[in-house]
């Protein structure tokens, strides 16, 4: 079972809503596959932002958002239904552990939430178990570089690595090729994009 998520709050989907129109997730779809039709995962969904954009935006997919705070499933499936869109369903579920058989999905989405589990490789284990032979998993990940400090306080950098250790692996995202090699998948590839919303561009 995947340990609970540290940012965990009341009203944690709007703030995910509100970052997900910070970053301008349109920017996201040209990572996704061109698939005319295709059965596509968001795992990991949250406020099901992300989800919402694939399906209006490839009305032809059928997408599903798992998440495993019941909460913010039902947030995303009222969103779903404000926004008619028939193509697209949300179940309560663990990323660890999904309850999808087997090559189901041409497509795996996951953002912002594998370097939260105690033991990400088990959730891109289950990524490769629910993929069609020939699908394609897509990881999203920070890669942390809010963590440097300059000038360097080496008090300050030891207090800071102590507390974010703890909640999250801050080097997942180094890790991920060889944790996705190490389970399995091939033709890795790396895509490294300016984040619009701790980022600053100037």
């Amino acid at each position: 079972m995947c340990a609970d998520y540290v940012l965990d709050s009341a009203i944690e989907c709007e703030r995910l809503e509100r970052q997900a129109a910070l970053d301008g997730l349109e920017r996201h779809l040209h990572h996704l596959p061109k698939h005319l039709r295709a059965r596509v995962l968001d795992a990991g969904c949250g406020s099901g932002a992300m989800a919402r954009l694939m399906a209006s935006s490839r009305p032809e997919w059928d997408i599903v958002g798992v998440d495993f705070n019941p909460e913010y499933v039902a947030y995303a499936r009222t969103r779903g239904r404000a926004d008619n869109l028939e193509n697209l369903h949300f179940e309560q579920g663990d990323v660890c552990a999904l309850q999808f058989a087997s090559a189901s999905f041409d497509v795996v989405w996951s953002r912002f939430v594998l370097y939260f589990l105690p033991k990400p490789e088990e959730a891109i284990q289950e990524f490769r178990r629910v993929l069609k032979p020939d699908g394609e998993v897509v990881i999203a990940l920070h890669n942390w570089s809010t963590l440097i400090n300059y000038p360097e306080d080496e008090s300050l950098r030891l207090r800071r690595d102590r507390v974010f250790s703890s909640m999250a692996d801050t080097y997942l995202a180094q890790k991920m090729p060889s944790i996705l090699s190490a389970c399995g998948f091939s033709d890795i590839s790396v895509s490294i994009e300016l984040d619009r919303v701790y980022t600053s561009p100037r």
